[in-house]
């Protein structure tokens, strides 16, 4: 017993190190851009000092007032915390998980914020909402193993209604985004987005069966998205700042065309940077 405690506790700390493989350089790259933006601005030194933290991820825990010096970072953050706390279940009662505790666990917990919030994107329960998001992607993997089981006993009028799921779901949600519609229905779309993530990852979906996604751009994009995530609250703030006064429409589009090229830019010398590092 003593040996299978002691692999889950080795196999949750190799779970951590190859999260963070992909993370660690933009994270340490980008915050050390915003420290340094930090003290050029003269703020005083003690902000500077418990800016610090968000190094090591410890807003999460409650350092620097949770606040996070890159803003969009905090759900980086909480999902490693909560993968930390998840994982060694997961490893050691993998049936129980999947099955049972993930599928019921993000619903009620979905629920709990949402009766105590009246919504559940962007609330003051963020560990919760972690929890509640994990869970939610291990119930999304487990049905998708279930539904790929099953697709040849799918009969025509099924198997169209799957095709077409995912794209309605996708741009339902789309309008969502853009409209004034109440955050009560939050906890309804994402629970409507997951089950279209289900069909698109068992590869049922109108657009996934065509193989546009299935190429190399698209994996590319994929591996430059964090780049381009983490860095997005340095150049909307340069850009803000250059642009100060211009149209909003002006500021908008520049803050995305920026991110976008200096995302692929920091992307491109951190590759460089690792290869040569492995001698590649």
């Amino acid at each position: 017993m003593s040996d299978r405690k002691s692999d889950t506790i080795e196999q949750t700390w190799k779970f951590l190190r190859r999260k963070l493989r992909s993370i660690l350089p933009y994270h340490l790259l980008f915050n050390l851009i915003m420290w340094g933006i930090t003290i050029v601005r003269r703020y005083p030194l003690e902000d500077c000092l418990q800016r610090i933290s968000c190094f090591f991820f410890l807003p999460v825990v409650g350092f620097n007032e949770g606040e996070w010096m890159l803003g969009v970072e905090w759900y980086i953050g909480y999902m490693l915390f909560v993968m930390l706390l998840v994982f060694p279940l997961l490893y050691r009662f993998f049936p129980f998980v999947t099955g049972y505790l993930a599928p019921v666990g993000s619903v009620c917990l979905y629920g709990y914020i949402s009766i105590t919030h009246h919504r559940v994107m962007n609330s003051s329960f963020r560990m919760i909402e972690s929890f509640a998001g994990i869970l939610l992607g291990i119930t999304v993997y487990t049905c998708v193993k279930y539904l790929k089981s099953r697709k040849e006993e799918l009969n025509g009028l099924v198997r169209f209604i799957i095709r077409i799921y995912p794209l309605i779901s996708v741009v339902l949600s789309i309008g969502y985004m853009n409209t004034f519609l109440p955050t009560a229905l939050q906890p309804l779309l994402i629970l409507f987005l997951a089950s279209g993530l289900v069909i698109t990852f068992a590869q049922e979906g109108i657009v996934s069966r065509t193989g546009l996604l299935n190429c190399r751009p698209v994996y590319w994009m994929g591996r430059v998205s964090v780049s381009v995530y983490l860095i997005q609250n340095i150049t909307r703030l340069t850009v803000k700042k250059l642009l100060n006064g211009q149209p909003v429409v002006l500021v908008f589009t520049a803050e995305f065309f920026v991110t976008i090229l200096c995302g692929v830019i920091a992307y491109g010398i951190v590759q460089r940077i690792t290869a040569q590092k492995n001698g590649q």
